[in-house]
């Protein structure tokens, strides 16, 4: 497993349906938002439970994502507002 994958070869990989491995790349993204959420205090819910819906949110990005999407959106950005 690489640890940090560009844009492109994510694209790739959601292509080819290696979505485990951009699930495991995508972890950090999960909690780099839940971390903002909490320091905001936008939201009342604890750590854990904003990582744990995140990663709900990641594994729906990971299914709903089109590759091809005519705005031409990495997975990145596409995936950190679905999270």
């Amino acid at each position: 497993m690489k640890v940090k994958y560009s844009q492109e070869e994510v694209t790739q990989l959601l292509i080819d349906g290696n979505h485990n491995e951009v699930a495991t790349n995508s972890i950090g993204l999960v909690k780099s938002i839940a971390l903002r959420l909490v320091e905001l205090d936008t939201v009342k819910l604890d750590l854990d439970s904003l990582i744990s819906a995140g990663m709900l949110g990641l594994a729906n990005a990971l299914t709903s994502f089109d590759p091809y999407n005519e705005y031409n959106s990495t997975f990145a950005t596409y995936a950190s507002k679905v999270i």
